[in-house]
Parts: C-alpha cells; sequence; structure tokens
C-alpha cells in the first residue's frame, strides 16, 4: 500500500472543496444546521420543518405551536448550547416560525 495514503471522511472533502469554491458560509451553515439537530435531540429535530442561517441568526420552521413557543423560552439556552458544540461563536440568535 502506499504510504502516502490519506483518509478524509466524505464532510471533510465536501468542506474543502466548499472552500476551493468559495463556499465555506454554506459548509458553516451545514455544520450549524447539524449541531442544532443534535443539540434538540431527534423528536424537536423531526418537527422542525425548516433551517435558515442569514447573518448569525438562526431561522427555525417548527410544526407544532405548543413547541414553538416552548423553544422560545430557552433560545438563549440553545445559543450557548449550538456554541459550545462548535467552540466559536456560530449565531447570535434564533427566530422560530
Amino acid at each position: 500500500m502506499n504510504s502516502d495514503y490519506n483518509e478524509h471522511t466524505l464532510q471533510d472533502l465536501m468542506k474543502q472543496m466548499f472552500k476551493d469554491c468559495d463556499m465555506i458560509d454554506k459548509a458553516n451553515e451545514m455544520d450549524i444546521i447539524k449541531t442544532y439537530r443534535f443539540v434538540v435531540g431527534d423528536l424537536i429535530s423531526k418537527l422542525t420543518q425548516d433551517i435558515k442561517l442569514r447573518n448569525k441568526t438562526l431561522y427555525v420552521k417548527i410544526s407544532s405551536a405548543a413547541l414553538r413557543n416552548e423553544l422560545s423560552y430557552k433560545k438563549q439556552d440553545l445559543i450557548i448550547k449550538i456554541n459550545s458544540e462548535l467552540n466559536y461563536s456560530a449565531i447570535d440568535s434564533i427566530v422560530f416560525q
């Protein structure tokens, strides 16, 4: 086997491709969305219809009005957890729609 062989995950290769194509912001958005889904868990993730990032604000469309209301009380905790998981200040606010 070739000793110069490097193993990379698909995610690493995609990030490099995005970086090469000046799409690093899109790669960061994908990381933030993935982290949001990890932080909120499977149930809330399944009830999340759409997620978009604009200017460090995460816009999250939730199908349940009751859940949307409950999550609005936990915004600051979610922001802290997401930023902590990512090890940088990725988002400043969350808007539940």
